[in-house]
């Protein structure tokens, strides 16, 4: 989440979870952790899936299981498997805040809109403070042609990063170019070594492609988790057909 640096806090989070599993080999959250790393970090889908197969052996219902193999299913488009696994982990656990915004998440990225609009607003409803709420559901309303309220739940958050991570996405839709121009430089100022995933979005969004596909590449450099949820993502749609992008996605072994 930023607060340290990206290899060192993924790495300290590998060796924790190996370690608990030294102590305690039929430690599901142990495994589901590790399966977390795999995903967020090593984009390595196999190593990930062997961790998940491992703690569903120990406890089939665990909830943190379950919502890590969300997030898996969600990264590589499998929407069915996650809309099945998150409402698993939504049984056992129902006010889950990551489990709740994964699977909104997971509908957004199949095109369920209406759906994922009705768990970001649950989510807003239960922990109005939860960093990510307000920017998903802003991609949610645009993506319903609701520019004006995107705009406005842009507007709301409080964080700098945050806020300029979709706000010039947000003021180029609703016609603001001036004003887009200049949040695309806040934007860059703010999140070029932390969040190139967001630069690359604008950049998709508008159409440069050259531009998109350059700062899709610093964020692979980067271990940029937005990459996670790339697929499926309508803001980069102008990048569909450019073999370019195909190719990076190759490169993540994502599906095209």
């Amino acid at each position: 989440n930023g607060y340290v640096a990206v290899t060192e806090g993924y790495e300290r989070a590998r060796a924790l979870a190996q370690q608990a599993l030294q102590l305690s080999p039929d430690l599901a959250e142990a495994h589901a952790q590790l399966m977390y790393v795999h995903t967020a970090f090593d984009w390595d889908w196999s190593a990930a899936r062997m961790e998940q197969q491992k703690a569903l052996a120990i406890d089939p219902t665990d909830p943190l299981t379950l919502q890590t193999a969300g997030l898996l299913s969600t990264t590589l488009g499998q929407w069915d498997d996650a809309e099945r696994q998150l409402l698993a982990a939504l049984v056992r656990d129902p006010l889950n805040t990551y489990s709740i915004l994964t699977l909104g998440q997971s509908y957004y990225l199949a095109g369920r809109y209406t759906e994922a609009e009705s768990m970001f607003r649950k989510l807003l409803q239960l922990e109005p403070d939860f960093e990510w709420t307000r920017r998903w559901l802003a991609k949610t309303l645009l993506a319903e042609g609701e520019t004006e309220a995107a705009l406005t739940m842009q507007q709301q958050i409080v964080d700098e990063g945050e806020r300029l991570a979709l706000l010039p996405v947000v003021l180029q839709a609703a016609g603001l170019d001036a004003e887009a121009d200049e949040a695309l430089k806040a934007q860059i100022a703010k999140l070029a070594d932390t969040g190139a995933y967001f630069v690359a979005m604008t950049h998709a969004y508008r159409g440069d492609r050259d531009q998109a596909l350059e700062w899709l590449e610093r964020a692979y450099k980067q271990k940029d988790i937005g990459l996670t949820v790339i697929v499926g993502e309508p803001l980069f749609k102008n990048l569909a057909h450019d073999a370019r992008y195909k190719t990076f996605l190759r490169k993540l072994k994502l599906p095209e």
